[in-house]
């Protein structure tokens, strides 16, 4: 999918890592791990500023899709007892709900939320 973004148009600050001074240094370590595909895919994910998260997600699973993506990763809501019942009250404080499911585009970049703020 990476093979479609225009040679040569990352931002250096995409290609360059700060994590280990950032306020997630802690992340710092597991960086290593982290495919070279990483700031490309980040660099497609922030590449439309005037996106807010919700679209910004929506439009970057869209991206998955376009590129061939057929399984559904959304994620199904059990209400069969008490707690979980519990469980789907609390998640649903914070994600949408299609269907007693929790569509996959809403997880993407996670990573994008941390400052507390939520999509809805």
């Amino acid at each position: 999918m990476l093979e479609d973004l225009p040679a040569g148009s990352l931002p250096t600050s995409c290609l360059i890592l700060t994590w280990k001074n950032s306020p997630m240094g802690a992340l710092w370590g597991l960086s290593a791990g982290v495919p070279a595909e990483s700031p490309a895919n980040s660099w497609k994910y922030y590449s439309r500023p005037e996106l807010n998260e919700e679209e910004r997600k929506q439009q970057f699973f869209q991206w998955y899709l376009d590129a061939g993506m057929e399984e559904n990763l959304d994620l199904p809501i059990d209400r069969s007892n008490s707690a979980k019942r519990k469980l789907a009250t609390l998640l649903e404080e914070y994600y949408l709900s299609e269907d007693d499911k929790l569509p996959y585009w809403q997880f993407i970049n996670c990573m994008g939320s941390l400052d507390g703020n939520r999509s809805r």
